[in-house]
């Protein structure tokens, strides 16, 4: 048989063509999507990059800032309005936003100036400026503010922001109830703590006569856990050659007019502190220098409680009448407790050293007679132990 022959089967294009050419088009097509990505994701990476460039640096405030901020000032005011030199934002490397104030003025709504302050720095919610274009301020730094402080002879206390402005005076307890009120405005609302440093106050206390100023002073307010605490660190300055400390304490539930006020003093004058308390005021004819703890209470109606204080004397005399010899002494230590209802004062101790010896003492003593909230006249009665004298001792 002839042999026969079969047609060459076809070739296949899909196997026959080149792999190359094959993947090109695919190639193509990524490089497009990727072009198309990259162009896409620039305004993100531009604002990253940004982002990146501006923390712990300090920016011009955006212009909805300003306006929030001014806003705010016309809250807390009543009306009134902020002024400042200069407004700029820091972003923090935990990323809260800082804004700082320069030369800031607040103005009331009649256009008086109430009050400059230097320096103004809040710390905002990152979460209120991201998500709700808002200023929630949630710290604030005051640095450098002036507050005139008087007492009036009755114990009431007028205060006023700057120099040159008029005195509000309130007593405390009204003054406290005045604080509870602002810290619970709207705009408050996110504020955890604040703070004010470079402080200075001018007071003019009308009872005892005398004036001290503050310089440099800090002042610490928390308002966290329901709670207002309050820490004050002073230095007063009265004239003498040593600088008096005081560290205050104020702590107080939300809303509440019950509170715990403690206040620590170092080498102040007897006759200084004579004035502030009724409990004290037997110290007016001691002329020495004196460190105090004293604590009290408020009560829900804003009355004072007990006053319990610890007093060390440091050496100097006692002269009851410019008249009378001065009595000295190198030291004496006081404890006592002071009742304001019954003005009973109750010394559970007292220890004097001097010259002519030593003793201990303890009794209770009643004020009378009193005038401008001050006692003019002490009925008391103590007991003396562990007296020891020295016959060669000057008396």
């Amino acid at each position: 048989m002839g042999g026969v022959s079969l047609p060459e089967p076809m070739p296949d294009p899909l196997q026959t063509a080149d792999p190359v050419r094959a993947r090109r088009p695919l190639s193509r097509v990524r490089l497009v999507l990727r072009g198309v990505l990259l162009v896409c994701l620039m305004p993100l990476v531009f604002a990253l990059v940004a982002g990146v460039m501006i923390i712990d640096r300090e920016i011009t405030a955006p212009s909805w800032i300003t306006a929030q901020v001014q806003d705010r000032g016309t809250q807390v005011l009543d009306g009134g309005r902020l002024r400042f030199a200069a407004i700029s934002v820091r972003i923090g490397r935990d990323l809260h936003p800082t804004i700082r104030l320069i030369d800031t003025q607040l103005i009331d709504r009649n256009g008086a100036l109430v009050t400059r302050i230097p320096v103004v720095e809040a710390d905002l919610s990152p979460r209120g400026v991201i998500l709700q274009r808002a200023v929630l301020v949630q710290q604030v730094r005051i640095i450098g503010a002036q507050i005139n402080l008087r007492r009036a002879r009755d114990g009431s206390l007028g205060l006023a922001l700057g120099a040159g402005n008029q005195l509000r005076t309130r007593s405390l307890p009204e003054w406290l109830d005045e604080i509870d009120l602002f810290l619970d405005r709207p705009v408050f609302d996110a504020l955890r703590t604040a703070q004010a440093t470079g402080l200075i106050v001018n007071y003019d206390d009308a009872r005892a006569r005398r004036n001290w100023t503050v310089d440099g002073g800090q002042v610490d307010l928390d308002m966290r856990g329901g709670q207002v605490t309050m820490q004050a660190d002073l230095a007063l300055l009265s004239g003498r050659a040593d600088v008096t400390t005081a560290l205050l304490s104020y702590a107080s539930p939300r809303g509440s007019r019950a509170a715990d006020l403690a206040v620590t003093i170092n080498n102040i004058a007897a006759s200084d502190i004579a004035a502030q308390s009724p409990a004290l005021n037997w110290l007016r004819d001691v002329a020495a220098p004196l460190s105090a703890t004293l604590r009290t209470t408020l009560d829900e109606t804003g009355a004072l409680g007990a006053l319990r204080a610890s007093l060390d004397i440091g050496a100097g005399v006692l002269q009851p009448t410019p008249a009378s010899d001065p009595v000295g002494f190198s030291a004496a230590r006081a404890e006592l407790t002071y009742d304001p209802i019954l003005d009973l004062i109750r010394f559970s101790d007292i220890a004097v050293q001097s010259e002519w010896g030593s003793l201990q003492a303890s009794g209770d003593a009643y004020l009378r007679d009193f005038a401008d909230g001050l006692p003019r006249a002490l009925l008391a009665q103590f007991q003396l132990r562990d007296v020891a004298l020295t016959p060669a001792g000057p008396v």
